[in-house]
């Protein structure tokens, strides 16, 4: 398995515990973005015990090919995490489907960055895991995301009433799919 992939302007990396600090840091420095779109955290997310903890799972089960997380970084400035992409919830054969999630740093947007990094993560998940359709879940007031999706040849499929909790209310979200037999 190959731990770095590279784009046109871009370095995409799996990272093990060793790099929590980082982890972390990219987390706690954009947490009032991300926690306006995310699901509701424990209490100790933003510690480097947790942080940890977590990129050490995550690691083991990409070895194991259950999930999949890139990290995104500019070649100029390789140790700065700038945004992060993965693929979750695998479901194998015959179904052969996941979830991507992704988010950037604020300073990183509107660069094209999302696009190229998502275009390349597809291509990994198609390619080196057999995946067939891929489930995205935006809300409706995320349009940028919206848009990008719909770019990238995501379909939306339906509307979810109060599918995840964010910020202690329950919120609508649009399922999205993208199907590589189409």
């Amino acid at each position: 398995m190959t731990n770095v992939y590279e784009t046109g302007r871009l370095i995409l990396r799996v990272l093990d515990s060793n790099y929590y600090r980082q982890v972390l840091h990219f987390l706690d420095s954009n947490k009032t973005l991300f926690d306006t779109y995310e699901r509701d955290k424990p209490d100790d997310y933003y510690t480097p015990l947790y942080q940890q903890q977590v990129t050490a799972c995550e690691y083991n089960l990409i070895q194991k090919r259950q999930h999949l997380r890139l990290y995104v970084f500019l070649p100029s400035n390789p140790n700065k995490i700038i945004g992060t992409v993965s693929f979750s919830n695998f479901k194998k054969f015959p179904v052969r489907s996941c979830e991507i999630g992704y988010k950037f740093d604020p300073d990183y947007h509107h660069h094209g960055y999302a696009l190229e990094t998502i275009e390349k993560a597809l291509d990994i998940i198609l390619t080196e895991y057999d995946m067939h359709k891929i489930y995205a879940y935006v809300q409706p007031v995320n349009i940028p995301s919206i848009h990008l999706l719909e770019r990238m040849g995501f379909e939306r499929k339906t509307l979810i009433p109060e599918y995840a909790v964010i910020n202690g209310v329950a919120k609508d979200h649009y399922q999205y799919v993208y199907n590589s037999r189409l």
